[in-house]
């Protein structure tokens, strides 16, 4: 099968019940794609554009650290006790296939 984000079921960050952020600090998670089989789909055909959206939106930003690796760089904004959502959009400009993933449960901790 070819490595391509029209093939992905799911996706994988962290493997825990919140994504944790910590007031004042930054933290890089990976994404990983999976076969609705649950077979990671590694490597990646063509490196994949992401963006991402939070609910509310002001509770963190996330940057592209690696789109080839599927890095991206997470900081909140709002303080400890705020919580929300992230939901990651996968965009792989070859074809223009766009898949969505989340909403994922965020947590601002001191």
């Amino acid at each position: 099968m070819s490595a391509k984000v029209e093939h992905a079921r799911s996706v994988s960050i962290p493997n825990i019940s919140h994504i944790p952020l910590f007031t004042g600090y930054s933290d890089r998670l990976k994404v990983r794609l999976y076969t609705a089989g649950g077979r990671e789909i590694n490597p990646l055909q063509h490196p994949l554009d992401m963006s991402f959206s939070f609910a509310p939106a002001t509770l963190a930003t996330a940057t592209v650290a690696d789109s080839a690796l599927l890095l991206f760089d997470i900081r909140p904004n709002d303080p400890a006790g705020s919580d929300g959502s992230l939901t990651i959009t996968l965009t792989e400009p070859a074809t223009a296939t766009t898949k969505s993933f989340g909403p994922f449960y965020v947590l601002v901790h001191p």
